[in-house]
């Protein structure tokens, strides 16, 4: 049975689509301003170079989360068993494991960029090489919105399995995920007797319609899961952070933009408007997140989902 304090260890993150992330107030007001700057064609000045660093994070962030939806893709429509022996010498679970590699990866650049942005929209100053969690710690009074920084550890509880894969991958050349590890035994084992790499060719454990066939379609579909668990997490972390930079973003421009660009500005506003009921809900969670050190605290055993419950907290 379980006690009242285990149900309040749930922490629900919004589901939020990429296009969302498109949404808020700072990509919109970024987007609708990298092109009249790029437009202009003077020698840019340091207003200008501050709203395409902004860009140029934000967009890098972009690709990282393409880059997982990708990965996905792939592995949802993987090459023919065939075309893998010949062409490119990998097992199904060779090719699984490519691209989970990928997504892994991504999620910790995913991380880093974070930094990155916090670091340009609020003009702290940090050097982009030594810009990291350390870094931005000692800049906690200047950057003054408590949430953020809880918000950056959330994503850091978010990411702790991750990394444990992700320095493995890195350090050790390995890659485990639990529930493979036996069909990866048989995949290769098949793999050798069509290649005839061993005398063997009476039996073959992954024959069309075995009982392991289903074992590995079963494989995929979990991998499948876990990369959009991993996927809507990271969303999730950089629109509830993008929307609250956003006002941050919008002070911190130069008296100069926001006259000379005031037209763009008003049109990122008519198109944040549109979906302002959703973005301010989660301006609210990170209000909410400034409380999560009370509540990792009294709760170790926090667990974090990512669902429709999120904004039960707001209602």
């Amino acid at each position: 049975m379980k006690s009242e304090n285990q149900d309040k260890t749930k922490l629900y993150l919004p589901l939020i689509t990429q296009e969302d992330f498109y949404r808020n107030e700072l990509w919109s007001s970024v987007a609708m301003l990298v092109p009249a700057v790029l437009k202009n064609g003077r020698k840019r000045k340091d207003s200008d170079k501050y709203i395409l660093d902004t860009f140029n994070i934000l967009n890098r962030i972009d690709y990282c989360l393409n880059t997982i939806n990708r990965a996905k893709t792939f592995i949802s429509r993987r090459p023919s068993i065939k075309d893998l022996d010949n062409n490119a010498q990998m097992t199904v679970i060779d090719y699984y494991y490519y691209h989970y590699d990928v997504v892994i990866h991504k999620l910790s650049t995913i991380r880093d960029l974070s930094y990155k942005l916090i670091n340009v929209v609020f003009r702290l100053g940090i050097n982009d090489r030594n810009c990291g969690w350390d870094s931005i710690l000692k800049k906690k009074n200047e950057i003054a919105l408590p949430g953020i920084m809880n918000l950056q550890q959330l994503y850091y509880k978010l990411l702790e399995r991750i990394e444990f894969e992700r320095n493995e991958s890195t350090h050790s050349g390995n890659i485990d995920l639990s529930f493979m590890r036996e069909i990866d035994l048989l995949v290769s084992m098949s793999q050798m007797i069509r290649l005839k790499l061993v005398p063997m060719d009476e039996w073959d454990p992954m024959a069309k319609g075995s009982y392991n066939e289903y074992r590995l379609r079963k494989c995929k579909k979990e991998l499948i899961k876990i990369i959009e668990r991993y996927r809507d997490m990271s969303i999730s972390f950089v629109h509830i952070l993008a929307c609250c930079l956003g006002g941050v973003f919008r002070k911190n421009l130069s008296e100069d933009s926001k006259v000379e660009f005031e037209q763009n500005l008003k049109n990122a506003d008519n198109w944040i408007n549109k979906h302002e009921k959703k973005n301010n809900k989660l301006v609210y969670l990170l209000d909410w997140l400034i409380h999560l050190d009370d509540i990792a605290k009294k709760y170790s055993d926090l667990e974090i989902k990512v669902g429709k419950k999120a904004f039960e907290y707001f209602e």
